[in-house]
């Protein structure tokens, strides 16, 4: 895949370990298979199914608020090392994309040589996490000034 390709992917996409749990989605179909091997009857089966699903979503939740709750805790944190490093990092990342679709093409385009270097898949996945932790942020943050107005 392209680097611009991963990028696109990367904005589509900011979430999509949180919310999608690919791995947890995985497991409930997989025991959703055992289940209906297992179990007599098409509506207990079911209701298994269901209990587990609703219990799967109630860990999911916590999760997305456990996430929350850490990166409130850094924004109204005293020390502004603590404050920034979030925003330093992807303002660092933005810098180094910049740099790899932006300036190194023109560069080796007006002089002929090469300055950019291959960015790793990491970067992607690191800049997903950035950008999903900022719309989980402001998110709450929204959420919570609403009801502060009530």
């Amino acid at each position: 895949m392209s680097g611009l390709g991963k990028l696109f992917r990367v904005f589509t996409s900011p979430l999509r370990g949180v919310l999608t749990g690919s791995v947890v989605d995985d497991i409930l179909q997989l025991l959703g298979g055992i289940i209906d091997r297992v179990v007599d009857g098409e509506q207990d089966a079911d209701r298994i199914k269901e209990r587990i699903n609703k219990l799967a979503e109630q860990n999911r939740l916590k999760e997305i608020d456990l996430m929350a709750n850490i990166i409130l805790a850094e924004a109204n944190s005293s020390n502004i090392i603590q404050r920034m490093w979030r925003p330093l990092i992807m303002l660092g990342i933005g810098a180094i994309l910049i740099n790899t679709f932006l300036i190194a093409p023109y560069i080796y385009a007006l002089f002929g040589v090469d300055v950019s270097s291959p960015l790793p898949e990491s970067l992607y996945d690191l800049l997903g996490l950035g950008i999903g932790g900022y719309v989980i942020g402001r998110t709450i943050e929204k959420s919570v000034d609403l009801l502060n107005k009530r």
